[in-house]
C-alpha cells in the first residue's frame, strides 16, 4: 500500500468515528508526507524517513505545525496496524519536536467588555457572549441546538451529533451565566433546531464567524494574535482567577485530563500567593 492509498482507502473507513476536522488534518498530513518524501510504500517507511520529513517540514512551517502532522500520521498508522495492514507503526520510534511551552493568550475583563460594547449586531454579540461565558469551541457552538439548553435550570449540554463529534467524544454539562440566559431568552429563533444560524436558518461556516470576530479585534487594535479560540482561553483563565477549582474548570472545558487545564494555572500568580499566605505560624 502506498501513502496516497491512505487517503483513498483508509480515511473513508475511519470516517465514521472521526470528526470532519480530524479527517481534514489526517488528509493534510498525508499529502504533506507524499509531497516531501514521495509516494512511498507504507511497509518501507523508516524512522529516518520520518526524521527527514520533520526536518523538511520545519523549513516550511513552525514546530507546532510539524507536530500536528506528526500526531495525525502516527494516529493513522496506529489504525493501519490495528487493521493488520502493517505490523509495526514506524512513528512509534520517533518523537515530536520540542516546543517551548507558551502560556495561552487571553483577554482582560476590560477588553471583553470593549468587544461586546463595540458589536452592534446583537445576534453576533450573543455568539461572542456565548463563547466567553461557556468556553465552548467554535464548532461546538455552531452545532448547539435549542434542545441542548435548559434555560429554566440554566444548563447547557454539549452533545455528539450525527454530523458532529465532540473533540474528547465525551458529552458534558456547563452551567449557564445569568447574562447568557437572558441573551438566549431574547435571541431571535432562526431555526427550530440550531441556536445560531444565518438569516435562512443554515449553519454558519466557522471561517465566517472567525473572520468577523477578527475584524472586531483589528478595529479595536487589540493584539493581532487574538482569535476566536482566545475566548475559550479567556473563559478558563478568568474562572481560575476567580478561584474556581481547576477540576471544575477542566470538566467545563471537556478536557481529557486536568493536566491539560493546568496550563491556565499561570493566570493569577498573585492569587496563588494569597492562598499560600493564609498559612499562619503562631
Amino acid at each position: 500500500m502506498k501513502l496516497s492509498h491512505i487517503i483513498t482507502e483508509i480515511l473513508p473507513m475511519i470516517a465514521m468515528d472521526k470528526s470532519p476536522n480530524t479527517l481534514r488534518s489526517y488528509n493534510f498530513a498525508v499529502r504533506n508526507m507524499v509531497r516531501v518524501l514521495g509516494d512511498l510504500d507504507i511497509k518501507k517507511i523508516t524512522v529516518r524517513n520520518i526524521e527527514t520529513f520533520k526536518a523538511q517540514r520545519l523549513k516550511e512551517v513552525t514546530a507546532r505545525s510539524v507536530n500536528m502532522d506528526f500526531r495525525s500520521l502516527k494516529a493513522m498508522f496506529t489504525r493501519i496496524v490495528n487493521m493488520e495492514e502493517l505490523k509495526i507503526n514506524p512513528f512509534a520510534k520517533s518523537k515530536q519536536l520540542h516546543v517551548p511551552e507558551n502560556k495561552p493568550l487571553y483577554l482582560s475583563q476590560e477588553n471583553i467588555s470593549l468587544i461586546l460594547e463595540t458589536i452592534d449586531d446583537q445576534y453576533f454579540r450573543t455568539i461572542i457572549l456565548f463563547a466567553y461565558l461557556t468556553g465552548c469551541r467554535l464548532e461546538e457552538i455552531l452545532h448547539v441546538e435549542w434542545s441542548d439548553i435548559d434555560l429554566s435550570s440554566g444548563v447547557l449540554m454539549i452533545r455528539n451529533k450525527k454530523d458532529f463529534t465532540v473533540k474528547s467524544k465525551k458529552e458534558r454539562g456547563i452551567p449557564l451565566h445569568a447574562l447568557l440566559i437572558e441573551a438566549l431568552t431574547n435571541l431571535e429563533r432562526r431555526s427550530e433546531t440550531l441556536i445560531f444560524t444565518d438569516l435562512n436558518g443554515r449553519k454558519f461556516r466557522s471561517q465566517y464567524i472567525s473572520k468577523k470576530f477578527k475584524k472586531v479585534i483589528r478595529k479595536l487594535k487589540i493584539d493581532d494574535a487574538v482569535h476566536f479560540h482566545t475566548l475559550r482561553h479567556t473563559y478558563a483563565t478568568h474562572l481560575i482567577q476567580a478561584g474556581v477549582n481547576i477540576y471544575e474548570v477542566s470538566r467545563f472545558l471537556g478536557h481529557s485530563s486536568v493536566t491539560v487545564t493546568e496550563v491556565y494555572a499561570h493566570a493569577n500568580p498573585e492569587k496563588r500567593h494569597d492562598l499560600i499566605n493564609k498559612l499562619r505560624i503562631k
